[in-house]
């Protein structure tokens, strides 16, 4: 999920006679500022600000490389170990902005598996857990930049489309969900439906398959190669489905109460939106200026937490005040702030995640298929997000190495959580990203800290039983923002491609309509109540029905075949490599943070020998000396 980054530094006070460095609003997915700078007439740099052009100073680095790498300005940067009071601070903020989004994409997961509130709390328990300790693997070991890791979204797409299968259906008696739990699951051969045990082994041991894709791609550097035939015109419209196939379950949280929601989603808007630029004088310290006061943007970074926290509050009053009904058959009594209160009686004080707790993996190919296609976009999507990450650090592009270890950090995070039976993949959070410009704090180890506290919230079994009583219409506000801006994210990846061309319109328009239009005719019965696709053999019926119902597998796929097959030039991402990104900084810089992306621990010359020039994930350093030291 991207969105708009404010990249950072101050304008310093200067005479007019002196030129100026400003920043510009940085685009994740793009990899560009949306105010860059330009050469005019007579070879001067200059910026549009606030609709008013001014130098800008670029010193001595040509044009071509200095975009979007002007000199950042923050308290503590990749490296750095801020005092202990100010890395529990940050990582507690950072862990708490993460808890929503987790909670939600937990509880939309138990909602597809047909789970019972137990159980949905240990889902929850599992998801906060694997997004903890996901983002710890991910920056030590990974991409090793300050960077957090959560549930991906894209993968609940699969899930909703298997729930479209007869099979899939939640059981269901006179109005009154059936749910059998796991320790007493019943054959899925005996009964038509499945259990909600059964979901989970399928949808575990698919995701684990998926996610040994996912490994591959970052351990075989073969992503690099990919990215040659995948563009713009197959992941726009795949984005565009995502956010249109997340609109279902998202509408199903938001009418347990319209007005909680659009109270939620409002105040959410308003303050990321509308009060993204004020400024509260806040107390604040810093090694230069001690104990001081500084103007904070505290509506921007802290609008989850108070939109979360006062549509919460509403909710009670609400509830407390007996507006909402007491019929647990009622849809609104999913608004009310106690209508999981005995999972909280039940649940444990703490509650570790296990492999396999939720029963057997098992696999299933239609789920698997679609699951590898939320893989690429997932890579795609965070390969932009390495590069986001880095500019905002101010430090040199990742290498091919780093980048290739991040993905490949990122599959053994989701593998470890196809395990845990979380039922879900794992993502690198753009959103997260922002908290760097914004806090002015860079350091990965602040990061790495705010996983470990991400992990304890997630075996506090209390605590998540407590996140799962969050109100539905509360969870669906704060997640309608997010879909809107994953939509936008879709139209904006089309910046490089020119709009005015036919093959771009049919490409685009052909995509998205047929990945919406084939999907709801694959799911209508014929006249005699029969399933659309009968081709005799139950197993191949089964996986047609799931891969052609799916808008993203068909809109990624009839995306990537107009692409690749009409007249003219394919559309391409901007170059991942990072080959020429060190040459973007001052040598001072780039002696700074040579050893950035290494490994921990382990010395240059372990990588001397011919060997690691093969393996795509580990640096090659032919001409290390024998006497260097480690990071």
């Amino acid at each position: 999920m991207n969105g708009l980054l404010p990249c950072g530094s101050s304008t310093h006070d200067a005479p007019s006679h002196l030129s100026i460095t400003m920043k510009g609003v940085y685009t994740v997915s793009t990899g560009h500022y949306d105010n860059p700078a330009f050469t005019d007439e007579n070879g001067v740099r200059k910026r549009q600000i606030n609709g008013d052009v001014v130098e800008v100073e670029v010193n001595d680095t040509p044009p071509s490389l200095a975009e979007g790498r002007e000199e950042v300005d923050l308290l503590y940067e990749v490296q750095d170990y801020p005092p202990i009071h100010i890395t529990l601070i940050y990582g507690l903020q950072l862990a708490l902005i993460n808890v929503s989004f987790s909670v939600t994409m937990a509880i939309l997961v138990a909602n597809a598996f047909c789970a019972d509130p137990e159980t949905t709390a240990k889902l929850t328990s599992t998801t906060l857990f694997m997004a903890g300790l996901s983002t710890m693997i991910q920056t030590a070991l990974g991409i090793r930049l300050p960077i957090f890791q959560g549930p991906n979204p894209t993968f609940l797409v699969p899930l909703l489309n298997m729930k479209t299968l007869p099979e899939w259906q939640c059981p269901n008696i006179n109005g009154t969900s059936e749910i059998t739990s796991v320790e007493n699951r019943t054959d899925v051969n005996a009964v038509e439906l499945l259990s909600s045990g059964s979901r989970m082994e399928l949808v575990s041991g698919s995701l684990l398959a998926a996610s040994a894709v996912h490994m591959f791609l970052g351990g075989s550097g073969l992503m690099g190669l990919l990215m040659r035939f995948i563009g713009p015109l197959t992941i726009s419209p795949v984005l565009i489905l995502i956010a249109v196939s997340l609109v279902p379950p998202t509408a199903e949280l938001m009418e347990a109460h319209w007005g909680v929601a659009a109270f939620t989603f409002l105040l959410f808007l308003i303050m990321t939106a509308y009060m993204e630029f004020i400024r509260v004088p806040m107390p604040a310290y810093n090694k230069q200026q001690g104990c001081h006061v500084s103007p904070y943007p505290v509506f921007q970074v802290l609008a989850i937490l108070v939109s979360l926290g006062l549509g919460w509050i509403l909710s009670y009053i609400l509830t407390a005040t007996g507006t909402f009904t007491d019929d647990k058959d009622d849809v609104e009594y999913k608004a009310r702030t106690d209508f999981n209160a005995e999972a909280i009686t039940k649940a444990n004080w703490f509650y570790f995640p296990y492999p396999t707790q939720f029963g057997p993996l098992r696999f299933d190919l239609a789920l698997f298929l679609g699951m590898v296609m939320c893989v690429f976009m997932s890579v795609v999507e965070s390969l932009g997000d390495y590069i986001a990450v880095g500019n905002v650090c101010g430090v040199p592009r990742a290498p091919s190495h780093a980048l290739n270890r991040g993905i490949l950090a990122e599959g053994v995070g989701s593998a470890v959580s196809a395990m845990l039976g979380a039922g879900h993949g794992t993502t690198s959070y753009s959103e997260m990203i922002s908290a760097i410009g914004l806090t002015k704090v860079g350091s990965r180890f602040v990061f790495i800290i705010g996983g470990f506290i991400m992990m304890i919230l997630g075996v506090v079994g209390k605590l998540s039983a407590i996140l799962i009583n969050i109100p539905y219409p509360v969870l669906g506000g704060l997640a309608l923002l997010t879909l809107g801006t994953l939509l936008g994210m879709g139209i904006e990846v089309l910046h490089s491609v020119n709009l005015t061309k036919s093959r771009t319109v049919i490409s685009i328009g052909l995509s998205i309509v047929l990945g919406i239009l084939i999907p709801e005719w694959v799911r209508e019965k014929t006249a005699d109540g029969q399933p659309r696709i009968q081709t005799g053999t139950r197993s191949l019926d089964h996986v047609l029905l799931a891969l052609l119902g799916n808008e993203v597998f068909v809109g990624g796929f009839i995306g990537f075949i107009l692409d690749s097959t009409l007249p003219g030039q394919r559309s391409r991402f901007d170059d991942f490599s990072g080959k020429s990104g060190d040459k973007m900084l001052s040598k001072e810089k780039q002696k700074k943070y040579e050893r950035l992306y290494e490994l921990p621990f382990i010395p240059s010359r372990a990588f001397r020998g011919k060997w690691a020039r093969f393996v795509p994930f580990l640096p090659y350093h032919p001409d290390a000396e024998a006497s260097d030291g480690t990071s």
